[in-house]
């Protein structure tokens, strides 16, 4: 047991790695020195994209661009000076995207951009990752612009200086391009296929 660290973390770790663990053989191979060594050898499904549609990888690149794009745009949101930058409705719906936006731009680095099968674990925390992940900045980034619009009515206050404008448009440009890179990796096409070769992956 290690003696600094997180224990739900490592928890959180271990039913992760429970998860997929169906998906792994561990053997015993001969390494070049004659020393017997385990490796990880992946057994599970694998998904492919569909080939037969060009626009497949395209669809990957695109929603990487939207998704550093968004994160930008949540970047610039947190440190403009407008006039609900101290309000607490409109801005702990800021502050709690970031941890949805982390998460979309780390799914966005490992999809397969050369077009390459992802394990299970691999699609999981790609695709489906930045799926959950987009709508969930669009969510916060809708409740953000909704709570900055019904504050205006509650208070009276109508004038939108360009630093305000600034930000209707940032929040509304974050929710509409976390909502699209969810819409675009939704519609592209993938097929399952059995496991014909084992992958070997050293532990």
């Amino acid at each position: 047991m290690r003696l600094f660290g997180n224990p739900l973390e490592n928890e959180q770790t271990r039913r992760s790695r429970r998860k997929y663990l169906d998906d792994f053989e561990i053997v015993e191979v001969p390494g070049k020195s004659g020393r017997v060594r385990k490796q990880a050898l992946y057994r599970g499904v694998w998904t492919v994209l569909n080939e037969t549609f060009s626009p497949q990888r395209w669809k990957l690149w695109v929603s990487l661009a939207m998704s550093l794009a968004a994160a930008a745009a949540l970047a610039w949101l947190i440190m403009l000076n407008h006039a609900f930058n101290r309000t607490w409705q409109v801005m702990v719906p800021l502050f709690a995207a970031l941890f949805p936006a982390l998460h979309l731009l780390l799914g966005a680095g490992i999809l397969p951009y050369a077009g390459k099968p992802m394990r299970r674990d691999q699609y999981d925390h790609g695709i489906i990752r930045c799926c959950r992940s987009g709508l969930g900045v669009a969510v916060l980034a809708g409740i953000s612009l909704l709570a900055s619009l019904i504050t205006r009515i509650v208070t009276g206050a109508w004038a939108f200086p360009t630093r305000d404008i600034l930000y209707l448009v940032l929040c509304a440009a974050l929710g509409l391009l976390s909502l699209g890179v969810m819409l675009l990796l939704r519609s592209v096409e993938l097929t399952e296929r059995e496991n014909s070769a084992y992958e070997a992956r050293p532990l």
